[in-house]
């Protein structure tokens, strides 16, 4: 685990994908989000933070700031979570399933209303975004398995617009 220079606190978190992610104080008092992993390609963090860079330019997603992208971890800007509890405004929230191949929604206590179907390909990641909330934005890629992707990483964002605006902070 490397973490970056002046780390006061660290706390281990999810979202790290196949990193380890933590939620960490720096010297200044600033949050961020860290992920590290041992085994990371060159210039795969680098890339992440050029990727990030790219879906901030037209405004419509909501991406952290990038802070530091070195060749052993990667720190972004600490957006903490919603305190909605949900990431719609009726507190329901959008899941990628990238095993089922499909975006579902659902209601608080599990209840599935809505499922948008991905036959043979692999939806990683969504958010609502778009200036009124109302567009879920979906990573799709065209492989789930590590070996395969770094071979050919392959995958687009697609746009599907709903009925119910997000809440919070996406």
């Amino acid at each position: 685990m490397t973490l970056p220079a002046g780390v006061r606190e660290a706390t281990r978190v999810g979202g790290g994908d196949i990193n380890e992610a933590f939620h960490v104080v720096l010297a200044d008092g600033a949050e961020a989000f860290v992920k590290t992993r041992a085994d990371a390609a060159p210039g795969e963090y680098a890339a992440e933070a050029a990727g990030l860079a790219w879906l901030a330019q037209p405004g419509a997603v909501r991406t952290p700031r990038v802070l530091e992208a070195d060749e052993r971890y990667l720190a972004l800007e600490w957006i903490a979570p919603s305190p909605s509890g949900g990431l719609d405004a009726a507190g329901a929230v959008w899941v990628a399933d990238p095993i089922g191949a499909r975006v579902v929604r659902l209601l608080p206590g599990g209840e599935l209303t809505h499922c948008v179907d991905f036959s043979g390909e692999v939806p990683v990641a969504c958010v609502l975004g778009g200036p009124d909330r109302r567009t879920l934005y979906i990573c799709v890629a065209t492989e789930y398995r590590r070996e395969a992707v770094l071979r050919q990483p392959l995958g687009r964002i697609d746009a599907v617009a709903v009925e119910v605006s997000g809440s919070g902070r996406p």
